[in-house]
């Protein structure tokens, strides 16, 4: 089990002073990258093997945000362990005690050469603890664009939105998504993504909203279809 308190900056809250979607994965991320680190299995020891690791899914649900400037507490731990990847599992509280938000992430390895998704060696798996406490099940979001989903501007991923990689940045289609999809976000309950394939640098992306009753799909397309899915659940006004 990782722990780490974190104090809400700016960044996290995005445009309003309440965590954000996008604040929230960031520090999701950093944790997880930070506890890998310090178990000798993260993105120094994987670059060994030419390796990277990469979220191929991330699912949440929000009870309530904290505001910018106040602390909250993060925990995190590997739930299972694959041949190709690892399933982490997230909590986070305020500081009276209650739950903020719980989370379930995959993390997979990705040649760095090829692009191409890959088992973990043996060497790091070696590493990895695993703990089976669940705080929340694994869904993935939608799958082709549906017929009927609403088709919105395209637009182009920029240089600023790649990270160290040379992926898109999570935070950047999460950012991206939200926006396409325009409604209040303080309305998010539950957050769902799911990336299908890299999005190209400078290259149209056209987005899609499919909508239900009780929260909306945004697709993300590019020249190889559909390049990312999120699911968002929002209460109803």
């Amino acid at each position: 089990m990782e722990a780490h308190k974190y104090t809400l900056r700016f960044t996290d809250c995005r445009y309003s002073r309440y965590l954000s979607v996008s604040g929230l994965f960031d520090i999701l991320e950093d944790i997880t990258m930070q506890s890998a680190e310090r178990q000798g299995y993260g993105y120094t020891a994987m670059d060994a093997f030419c390796l990277s690791w990469i979220v191929s899914d991330w699912n949440s649900r929000l009870y309530f945000r904290p505001a910018m400037g106040e602390a909250v507490s993060v925990f995190a731990h590997v739930q299972k362990i694959g041949a190709g990847v690892l399933k982490w599992q997230y909590r986070m509280e305020a500081a009276d005690g209650r739950t903020v938000a719980v989370a379930s992430a995959t993390w997979g390895a990705a040649n760095l050469k090829e692009g191409k998704a890959m088992r973990i060696p043996e060497a790091i798996k070696e590493k990895i603890t695993a703990d089976d406490t669940i705080y929340l099940a694994y869904a993935h979001p939608g799958g082709k664009v549906p017929t009927q989903a609403e088709e919105k501007a395209p637009f182009v991923f920029f240089t600023g939105e790649k990270d160290f990689n040379g992926h898109i940045n999570n935070v950047s289609s999460i950012i991206r998504a939200i926006d396409v999809w325009g409604k209040d976000e303080a309305s998010v309950t539950a957050f769902s993504a799911a990336y299908a394939t890299e999005a190209s640098e400078g290259k149209q992306a056209v987005p899609y909203v499919a909508h239900t009753d009780i929260g909306d799909t945004v697709y993300i397309t590019g020249e190889n279809g559909v390049i990312s899915r999120f699911y968002i659940e929002c209460e109803v006004k």
